[in-house]
């Protein structure tokens, strides 16, 4: 077997592996900015969903 192909697969599954820890690093910042956080656009949404319910029911 020649080491410089065993060298390439090798830094291939480095490569890889840098890629989905770019990729879960994206997804986690995406998730904290839409569902964490008090400026997250989903959490207001919910909390002024909650303040109309709370108007209709106390009619």
């Amino acid at each position: 077997m020649d080491l410089s192909l065993v060298q390439t697969h090798l830094d291939n599954f480095v490569d890889t592996w840098k890629g989905w820890n770019s990729v879960f690093t994206g997804l986690n910042g995406f998730l904290n900015l839409f569902l964490g956080g008090d400026a997250a656009p989903i959490k207001e949404l919910s909390s002024t969903w909650e303040a109309f319910k709370g108007l209709h029911s106390s009619k």
